[in-house]
């Protein structure tokens, strides 16, 4: 539901998620999940000369997990206002205040400041400049917590800061374009959670981390005769070790379990009328193991060739997939295959343009 008048912006969703699985095909092995979700925003585009925004996420959780105990239920509320406004020409500021309300646990308040400086605007060209910081939380899952004879109840919430700077850079004219963007980021992570062997394997808060890194990227696009072509490279280089244990007196800043130092991805497509020829490849550096064994790096290519059809306010759009084309045996964790060749088909059907009443006149 959605409720539009001049510089006000009212939207709400309800919704309801059911998950289901069996784990082995095993029927006494069932993992599902059913969720209730409702979210509230308020928007205004004048606010004191800014953009506000105000909202409540809510989420009531029942899981049904053959290992976890009866009757267990969680709830989540996310409350969130933000503020951006320009403060001096071609610079604008942007605060963030957020509180998240998990069952069981404090109130995990995490708060972010970012600066947008405007470099340069033209019809051609536009370069921008970013800079953030940012408090983070992540609540332990519901396996970290309850999974039997495993879980950890007195687990605490990882607790973060994050700091960011990125440059962005495009360049367009009547037949093509290109974007640049780099971005540094520097995190902090205390009361890291890692399962680890014990007696048996189970999570634990057990180091302070450091994430440091670049991620680059480049996109172009350009038309050749009807056909439309786009392409992109994104490539990331990430540090991240661990700078202090709560269970070893010393630590050796080695990089952190299934972490790769470089990832990189590519990706082309061709659109031609309504079809879309598209194609990927994905190269995952080497990662380590608990026992730090390293794992190979791997390689993957996929591609999909799709067809969208329009009738009047109908949009049906049919997509084949072919994943893994090279049929590349790898492993995201230790001992864990993961697919080779396989297919995939999709039909997406859509509504467009309904309108509500109360909305006829925006």
């Amino acid at each position: 539901l959605q409720f539009h008048s001049g510089k006000h912006k009212f939207s709400s969703d309800f919704g309801y998620i059911y998950d289901y699985q069996i784990f082995d095909n095993d029927s006494s092995q069932t993992i599902a999940t059913k969720s209730i979700i409702s979210n509230l925003n308020y928007f205004n585009s004048d606010f004191f000369k800014g953009d506000f925004n105000v909202g409540v996420n809510f989420m009531h959780i029942i899981p049904e997990v053959y290992a976890y105990k009866e009757n267990l239920r969680e709830n989540r509320l996310d409350l969130f206002i933000s503020y951006k406004k320009l403060i001096i020409k071609k610079l604008t500021s942007s605060i963030n205040l957020r509180e998240v309300f998990v069952s069981n646990y404090e109130l995990n308040f995490s708060p972010s400041i970012g600066f947008n400086y405007l470099l340069l605007t033209s019809l051609k060209h536009f370069w921008d400049y970013k800079f953030s910081v940012s408090r983070s939380y992540k609540t332990p899952t519901l396996n970290d917590r309850f999974w039997a004879s495993s879980g950890n109840p007195d687990l605490l919430p990882e607790e973060g800061i994050n700091y960011e700077l990125n440059s962005l850079y495009k360049l367009t004219n009547k037949k093509s374009k290109i974007q640049l963007s780099l971005t540094g980021f520097y995190m902090l992570v205390d009361n890291w959670i890692q399962w680890v062997y014990v007696d048996t394997w189970r999570p634990k808060n057990i180091k302070k981390v450091q994430n440091k890194g670049i991620e680059a990227s480049i996109e172009t696009g350009f038309k050749v005769l009807k056909l439309q072509f786009n392409s992109g490279v994104n490539y990331s280089y990430t540090n991240a070790t661990e700078i202090k244990s709560y269970i070893n007196s010393k630590t050796d800043r080695k990089q952190l379990i299934y972490t790769p130092e470089h990832l990189c991805k590519a990706f082309i497509s061709i659109d031609y009328k309504r079809f879309t020829l598209f194609g990927s490849a994905s190269y995952t550096g080497i990662r380590y193991t608990e026992s730090y064994k390293p794992l190979e790096e791997y390689y993957l290519i996929n591609t999909s060739i799709g067809k969208t059809l329009i009738y009047k306010h109908h949009i049906f759009s049919i997509n084949f997939k072919i994943n893994n084309i090279l049929d590349k045996a790898y492993q995201n964790q230790e001992r864990y295959a993961m697919p080779g060749r396989n297919f995939a088909i999709s039909i997406k059907y859509s509504i467009n343009n309904l309108k509500f009443k109360n909305n006829e006149k925006n």
